[in-house]
């Protein structure tokens, strides 16, 4: 009776310790996933405010180098039309 009360209670500690093995195994797993989700994540948004920066940067330039003469011969012509007033003090 005593080896049956034993070997039962030996089955049911391993039974909890494999219980304890699969919680512990799935509560890392899910921590490595929360870790590498967020982590990504972070580098992600990284990447995208560049492209985005440079997107913008891109079309600045283009918008400078097709624009840029007309800007200029139009600052060319306001300064030549303001030319000083002759006899104010």
């Amino acid at each position: 009776m005593r080896n049956i009360l034993h070997n039962l209670f030996n089955k049911l500690v391993e039974e909890e310790i494999k219980k304890r093995k699969v919680e512990i195994g799935m509560l890392k797993m899910y921590v490595v996933y929360l870790r590498a989700l967020l982590g990504n994540k972070k580098g992600q948004g990284m990447v995208e405010y560049g492209l985005i920066i440079s997107l913008i940067a891109v079309a600045c330039i283009a918008a400078l180098l097709v624009l840029g003469p007309k800007i200029a011969e139009l600052f060319t012509s306001v300064s030549d039309t303001l030319t000083p007033a002759s006899g104010t003090p």
